[in-house]
């Protein structure tokens, strides 16, 4: 069983009047349930943060076929330039916090025993091609 703070288990004996009752402690099993809840989430963030990053994509892609399709004034020019890297930086940051929560949620799961994600898998492929 897993320890209560030592601010709360004092507040449960005086409570109780002696031993706390096993319900206020954390059994295994619970803390597996919260750490496999923790993969939910820190996974469905990383798949928000990919989403975030193929949008982003795409506006890159319709900005620099708006940018060859047309000559345009340097004045739009410059703006489309901005709004580039911009969009750049924007797509690295999304990528970034991907990445960040497929590597906590990777470790969770070797934590866990389980499989690792898809996408974990897909990147260890792409690397290895």
């Amino acid at each position: 069983m897993a320890d209560l703070p030592l601010e709360r288990l004092r507040e449960l004996e005086l409570r109780y009047d002696g031993p706390v009752p096993a319900q206020y402690h954390e059994t295994e099993l619970t803390l597996r349930r919260r750490r496999r809840g923790m993969i939910t989430l820190l996974e469905s963030q990383a798949a928000d943060f990919l989403d975030a990053a193929i949008r982003c994509q795409a506006e890159i892609e319709e900005l620099m076929t708006e940018a060859d399709e047309r000559t345009s004034a340097a004045r739009r020019q410059s703006v489309a330039g901005r709004r580039l890297a911009l969009l750049r930086e924007r797509l690295a940051s999304h990528m970034r916090s991907a990445t960040e929560a497929l590597v906590a949620a990777a470790a969770l799961r070797r934590e866990l025993a389980l499989e690792p994600h898809p996408l974990v898998g897909i990147s260890a492929l792409l690397t290895a091609a």
